[in-house]
């Protein structure tokens, strides 16, 4: 057997090999074996965290560095030197058992050379597997188990390490990075752990391969090597279950959804409801993860996937250097660990950057600019929220702490199943009326109309380019002009508005305006800000809408001044226009619809969504997938672009959606619009005919032959079935067509107009039949003067007989007659 001496190195877990040569790095060379870091799988380094997919050996899925050791010897064996008398490994720091099992079979090859796997070793492997694959559960009736008992070498060896160096005048504090400490600490957690396998390779040597000596609590009987760890196992579990599941428990069961990893590797992504743990306080508990994931009495029966733990609470800062800089005040920050189950299939990749985004948003509204800069010059420009190892499964606050409450932590992580936004605009478009007559005054803006032409150019067809602009400057005339007003943003959108305190949104400081020749039009200005979280988001569409529509007064008055005539704001028809870049390490498919649906329904983030009623057909009615990387939402109230750089190539998908944005704003906007005026113009012709009841006689008729007449020119000028040759802006125009239920308008208009007509024609022939009626006997009599039947004697004078009788009888017929007929009228009309 080779007289060989081992060292051991410790890096931290998410180190890779570099090869770069440089001082103080490590790379790969003879005699030195990187075990469980390194993230490389190749002669001289054994990891298997970087892999896409596990490494399966004779049927048999690798999901520990120990199995890969066992089945890849030659990794090991061919980046020895010959006659090697000094191997060095490369290991994470705070080993855990797999890391110690690896190295155990690493050191029996090199003594021992190419090996084949013994039943003792693969019980020892399959034991790590179950560790790995998180199937091993607490049982408290037998806590002397070998992970429980090396899970606790460090806390033990800790503790002994730190008094010795304090009686040499070395004070080890949290957070500390004496690297003499620290290699002794993980080396003394090694030379245990390697002491407690010799002992379990020896007592399970008797045993089958299948008989489950390493999870039986005979095993580790008669070992006493590390009672010290097992009395701190015990105690500590106790204060776990008292903690967790006691009366007074300062630990609360919850459910909380997370992305699964699969999503960060191209497939379509789910959101994964797990079990946690989130203890409101410090834990009186050790290792409160640690019992979390094991403990089988979790709902799921799986542990607990989720855990949140608050490190320090209300921690005053020391700010005598601070106080130097003219940072006159107490600060106090918090410090909490976050993390998942590591064997799960779920992630936190995205909530480090989220938090830290509302870290600082928190820092600009305690602080003023100076007091900010020297606040965030505390800490060097790199630490923040971040992640303590590179599968995103354990997140670390600010190694400064965080001004963040215990509590807003939480609230984040809890709308970390919603997206964040790289980039959100919300355009508020405000329809107005006014009297038509008075369009020929308008003095529109050219340059403003010149600029609109260029971007269009050639996009619409050549009768919609007319109907806009009269690119070709034929006689007919223009059917609409373009105004811009240039006006103070909080002035325009209401003083209640409290999105303007702290830049939480910005405006473009001027509002444009199109004003269109049937007596409608439309004002409308953007607001904007980057980088948001998604209840933020509907915080400004919410309160953006609900301030403008206090504001109708101030929009009604800027637009008297700017046409010189009085216009009425539309405020029922007030409309949002968005666009959003997502994130895409915090896009969910699988929660599309529903952040769209809010989203489009200026839906606040303190208000209940789920009290709508609404179902999947009216969700999938406005959704449109534009390609993998664009989405497309419309409803009354809203039209949303939602983006999200998903593709591999990100410089082209990029480059495809600014293109996209800048349609959408340019050219899709004067589509919605098209739509837009259509269906207020039509809803216009609706009130008018429906105020046909106030019009009397012959004003009626003149009524509805004015209202049918320019209802006919509208239809004419305005009412299109294709628009551009663009595929995508046809299908948004239909889209909008849909929404605003055009076609349906349209169709009930001149049904209106139709059931009036022939209203008006049967009550103008209903009177014609009546003077019928009346002028018959009259008609009658005049036909039989004509003939000679009747002669005509004068009433006055002459003799009173026979012929002057005969003519009192047909003048008093004639005046029953009529009388009749008015009577008749009369009661009919009164019963309708």
């Amino acid at each position: 057997m080779k007289e060989i001496e081992f060292s051991y190195k410790f890096v931290k877990a998410e180190s890779i090999v570099d090869d770069s040569g440089l001082e103080g790095t490590l790379g790969l060379k003879k005699d030195r074996i990187f075990l469980d870091a390194g993230n490389r799988f190749e002669t001289g380094a054994i990891d298997y965290h970087q892999l896409k997919s596990p490494i399966v050996v004779d049927n048999k899925v690798c999901i520990s560095v120990a199995a890969l050791v066992a089945a890849f010897p030659e990794l090991v064996l061919n980046n020895l030197s010959e006659n090697a008398e000094r191997i060095e490994f490369v290991l994470h720091r705070s080993p855990d058992m797999d890391c110690i099992v690896s190295v155990y079979i690493a050191q029996k090859l090199i003594k021992e050379g190419m090996l084949g796997i013994t039943p003792q070793l693969e019980k020892i492997i399959q034991y790590v597997k179950d560790l790995n694959s998180g199937r091993n559960k607490i049982n408290s009736d037998f806590l002397k188990m070998p992970n429980n008992l090396v899970y606790a070498i460090e806390e033990i060896e800790s503790a002994k390490l730190k008094k010795e160096f304090k009686s040499k005048g070395v004070e080890i504090t949290e957070g500390a990075e004496d690297e003499q400490y620290f290699q002794l600490l993980y080396e003394n957690i090694m030379l245990k752990g390697l002491k407690l396998l010799e002992y379990i390779a020896d007592k399970v040597s008797g045993f089958a391969a299948n008989d489950g000596i390493l999870n039986s609590p005979l095993l580790l009987t008669d070992y006493h090597g590390l009672d010290e760890e097992y009395e701190l196992i015990k105690d500590d579990y106790h204060k776990y279950c008292r903690e967790v599941y006691g009366e007074n428990s300062n630990c609360k069961q919850v459910k909380i959804k997370l992305p699964l990893k699969e999503s960060y590797a191209g497939v379509d992504e789910q959101l994964k409801e797990v079990d946690g743990l989130k203890w409101s306080d410090i834990p009186e508990c050790v290792f409160p993860e640690y019992w979390a994931r094991r403990d089988g009495n979790a709902p799921g029966n799986d542990g607990y996937v989720f855990t949140f733990i608050p490190v320090y609470k209300n921690k005053a800062v020391d700010t005598k250097l601070l106080r130097e800089k003219k940072l006159q005040r107490e600060v106090e920050v918090n410090s909490v660990r976050i993390a998942v189950d590591s064997t799960k299939n779920v992630t936190l990749q995205g909530l480090g950057e989220l938090l830290e985004v509302r870290e600082q948003e928190k820092e600009q509204t305690v602080f003023d600019d100076d007091e900010l800069s020297v606040w965030r010059d505390r800490r060097s420009k790199t630490d923040g929220w971040g992640y303590e190892l590179w599968d995103f499964v354990n997140i670390a606050s600010p190694s400064e702490g965080s001004i963040l409450s215990i509590e807003e932590i939480y609230d984040i992580i809890l709308a970390f199943e919603k997206p964040l936004f790289n980039t959100f605009v919300a355009r508020i478009v405000i329809p107005f009326k006014y009297d038509a007559n008075l369009f020929e005054e308008i003095e529109p803006e050219a340059s403003l109309q010149e600029g609109i032409n260029k971007e269009v150019g050639n996009y619409f067809l050549p009768y919609i380019n007319e109907y806009y602009f009269n690119n070709k400057q034929k006689n007919s005339k223009q059917i609409c002009k373009f105004l811009r007003v240039k006006t103070d943003s909080i002035k325009l959108i209401g003083s209640d508005c409290k999105l303007f305190e702290n830049n939480r949104v910005r405006n473009q400081n001027h509002t444009d305006v199109i004003v269109f020749s049937h007596g409608t039009g439309i004002i409308y200005t953007d607001f904007y800000n980057n980088n948001l979280a998604f209840d933020k988001v509907l915080e400004m569409n919410y309160e953006l809408l609900k301030s403008s529509k206090n504001a109708v007064e101030q929009y009604a008055a800027q637009l008297k001044d700017k046409l010189n005539f009085a216009v009425s704001i539309e405020k029922e028809y007030m409309k949002l226009y968005n666009y959003i870049d997502a994130d895409e390490r915090t896009f969910h498919q699988s929660q599309l619809k529903g952040t769209l649906y809010r989203i489009a329904n200026a839906i606040g983030n303190k208000q209940d969504y789920r009290a709508l009623v609404f179902n999947e057909e009216e969700k999938n009615k406005g959704l449109i997938q534009i390609n993998r990387s664009a989405f497309f939402y419309a409803n009354r109230l809203s039209s949303v672009l939602y983006t999200v750089n998903t593709g591999s190539d990100k410089t082209k998908v990029r480059k495809r959606i600014e293109g996209l944005e800048h349609d959408y704003f340019k050219k899709h906007f004067l589509i919605f619009i098209l739509a837009l005026d259509l269906q207020m113009n039509l809803i216009k012709y609706a009130i008018d005919l429906a105020n046909y009841g106030k019009s009397k006689g012959a004003s009626s008729m003149n009524h509805i032959n004015g209202l049918r007449e320019r209802l006919l020119n509208f239809t004419a000028v305005a009412v299109f079935s294709q628009i551009t040759n663009d595929d995508i802006g046809m299908l948004l125009y239909r889209k909008w067509s849909e929404i605003f239920e055009n076609k349906l308008i349209h169709k009930e208009v001149f049904t209106q107009l139709s059931a009036l007509d022939e209203f008006n024609i049967a009550r103008v022939s209903r009177r014609m039949e009546k003077f019928s009626w009346i002028f018959l006997p009259i008609v009658t009599l005049s036909a039989f003067f004509c003939i000679g039947w009747v002669k005509i004697i004068p009433l006055v004078g002459g003799n009173m007989g026979l012929d002057k009788s005969w003519w009192y009888i047909v003048i008093g017929v004639c005046v029953a007659w009529i009388a009749y007929f008015i009577k008749m009228d009369y009661f009919y009309k009164k019963d309708n």
